[in-house]
């Protein structure tokens, strides 16, 4: 497909839908209100290999109750500002993997995200502010792999007390 974007009315009469699946369109950002018109049966969002350079502050303004996977990796998201994503309560996974150019996770981006189990980010990251994960305390797996990091703050896991998988090979670190 050579989708370039998301408009609310595209899904108007999709009331049933719980997966929807827009992997290697050419989607280059996602507008406010893009996911309006579905509903909270939607379970699965896969968003993977498009150009994504944005995500509004409000795409996700709406309630998506039932929104348990969001796929965004492959895209070219530079920056997610902060409650981006505080609608999405009931999420768990949440993957960010070949966001080409996502260098920094500062508090508030993972916002709301209150139910998330598993993360993934890469491969450009090249700092976390402290305390960016201190919503995520049902946080099981995070994957931070083959990124650019050089430190990892004292405070960069607090919150995590259900972390069971941390993954951070192959990046730069020199200092814990």
């Amino acid at each position: 497909n050579c989708l370039k974007e998301l408009k609310s009315e595209y899904f108007r009469c999709l009331s049933s839908l719980d997966t929807l699946n827009m992997y290697r369109n050419e989607l280059i950002a996602l507008s406010s209100m893009a996911f309006s018109q579905l509903s909270a049966r939607l379970e699965l969002v896969s968003l993977s290999d498009n150009g994504v350079e944005s995500v509004d502050v409000n795409t996700f303004s709406v309630s998506l109750a039932g929104l348990r996977m969001l796929y965004l990796d492959g895209n070219l998201i530079d920056a997610i500002d902060s409650y981006t994503f505080q609608n999405l309560s009931s999420l768990r996974t949440l993957d960010l993997k070949n966001s080409s150019r996502l260098v920094e996770l500062c508090q508030g981006s993972l916002a709301g995200l209150v139910s998330l189990e598993k993360l993934s980010v890469g491969p450009e990251l090249v700092h976390i502010e402290d305390n960016a994960f201190a919503e995520l305390a049902r946080l099981k797996s995070l994957d931070l792999s083959h990124n650019k990091l050089t430190r990892i703050a004292r405070e960069t896991f607090a919150g995590l007390a259900n972390l069971e998988s941390l993954k951070l090979n192959s990046n730069h670190i020199v200092s814990i």
